[in-house]
């Protein structure tokens, strides 16, 4: 997971990516798995997908950092051994 989860507004100037929303909610958790960040969008009228994305390796800067768009959801993973809430 991620320090402080909860809903973000998109800023009213420049992008909201990725990097920028995990910096705004004071970084992955000790429990999180950056490895595996789902990331569920609106596709057309009543459609969604869900993609995994390796967060690591856009903070690495192997992977593109993604921008997110409005009514994204992100969920970060955690270890095995969490305990659920």
């Amino acid at each position: 997971g991620i320090q402080r989860p909860g809903t973000y507004n998109l800023p009213q100037n420049g992008r909201l990516t990725l990097t920028r929303l995990v910096a705004a909610a004071g970084g992955f958790s000790q429990i999180a798995t950056p490895e595996r960040v789902d990331l569920t969008r609106v596709v057309g009228d009543r459609g969604q997908a869900t993609i995994r994305l390796n967060a690591r390796a856009i903070f690495e800067g192997t992977h593109p950092d993604v921008r997110l768009k409005s009514d994204d959801m992100l969920n970060f993973g955690t270890n095995f051994f969490a305990t659920p809430m």
